[in-house]
């Protein structure tokens, strides 16, 4: 398997951060998008996207014999100290909020928070279901589920490699059956939520280990790996969501991987192997593509404070306004937070845990999904 960069997986993960934003953006500040609104007002289906997308990544790029301690290190460090700055940044952040705001529930908060530090610390919010609502969770439930990933890969790894070719299409298969039928059962029974689940979150982790694991015959690549056959895939995605909104299906993110699953799939296989073009080698796309785990956290900080700034302006009226004010301010947040928090703390791990001379590959894996 070539170990090549995979140029279009950068434009992949540009364009599903994006969408989240947007889906951020509707949920905060009422943000409207004409005709792709009510695909947009499902845009969290693109966290599904994310963890495929994780999966094979990190798949394509290790070696056939992963080396445990060193594979963990790296992992830890693309994602791990990033992870607890944003966590501390935006308790203090918070707390703030309170002190100014609601002086009453401070306390309140700050003893849920110091009670919540060994499960938050550890990353184990998402076995905790229920903590979707406490603090950063809502918006750091993925790096847990993320974490599980990655301390599940290396046995993942020697199972898949020592299937044969029709053995991982039909585990292939068998875990879409399960992603496509767990969501019914929470939809019918009522059960709990699944959408911050860490199982069905692994299983999305391994679909993408096993489509990079696939080998796919030179006459499908000719088919599926060029621009046509993306901009296909993705209008099917838009159409098929935005019909199944208009029509009355239920909100429930995971209800629609009908349709997501095997767009989403299609879609990383598309670009996995497409040729690459100036715009995908440019280095805008590139560094879009480094920034995106902070676009995301950038978003903990920015739609509190433009709510209060666009009203004081009189400008809360005006939906192209909340749009590219929100947008403009979500990419300056994250370049700072980038710059001045991630970069640092990533090079203090990383002195830490690695040699010197180490080189960090792979240190911003995390980056496949956010």
């Amino acid at each position: 398997m070539s170990k090549s960069r995979l140029y279009g997986l950068d434009l992949f993960r540009v364009i599903s951060v994006l969408v989240v934003f947007f889906f951020h953006s509707r949920m905060h500040l009422n943000c409207e998008y004409g005709i792709l609104d009510s695909f947009f007002s499902m845009g969290a289906i693109f966290m599904t996207a994310f963890f495929i997308l994780s999966g094979f990544v990190i798949s394509y790029t290790s070696s056939a014999d992963v080396n445990v301690i060193p594979f963990y290190k790296k992992r830890f460090i693309g994602i791990i100290p990033a992870y607890w700055g944003i966590g501390l940044l935006f308790t203090i952040y918070t707390g703030i909020g309170y002190f100014l705001l609601a002086p009453d529930r401070l306390s309140e908060f700050f003893t849920t928070s110091i009670f919540l530090i060994p499960i938050e610390f550890l990353a184990l919010q998402s076995s905790f279901s229920t903590l979707f609502a406490y603090s950063h969770n809502s918006g750091t439930w993925f790096v847990s589920c993320l974490v599980f990933c990655y301390l599940s890969f290396p046995l993942f790894k020697t199972i898949i490699q020592d299937l044969k070719q029709k053995s991982k299409v039909v585990l292939l298969v068998v875990l879409i059956i399960i992603l496509l039928y767990a969501p019914l059962v929470q939809y019918v029974c009522n059960t709990a939520d699944i959408y911050t689940n860490v199982l069905f979150r692994i299983i999305e982790f391994c679909i993408g280990m096993l489509l990079a694991n696939i080998v796919i015959s030179k006459k499908y690549k000719d088919i599926l790996c060029n621009w046509m056959a993306f901009t296909v895939e993705l209008i099917i995605l838009i159409i098929g969501v935005s019909l199944a909104k208009i029509i009355g299906v239920p909100s429930d993110y995971m209800l629609y991987s009908w349709c997501s699953l095997p767009c989403f799939m299609l879609m990383i296989v598309t670009l996995s192997g497409i040729k690459p073009n100036n715009i995908l080698k440019s280095k805008t796309l590139a560094y879009a593509s480094q920034i995106s785990y902070m676009y995301f956290f950038a978003q903990f900080f920015l739609w509190e404070p433009l709510k209060i700034v666009l009203k004081y302006c009189g400008l809360d009226d005006y939906n192209i306004i909340r749009i590219i004010t929100s947008f403009i301010g979500c990419i300056i947040i994250a370049i700072l937070l980038h710059k001045f928090m991630e970069k640092p703390l990533k090079r203090l791990a990383t002195n830490l845990l690695l040699n010197k001379n180490s080189v960090s590959n792979g240190t911003n894996s995390v980056n496949t999904v956010a």
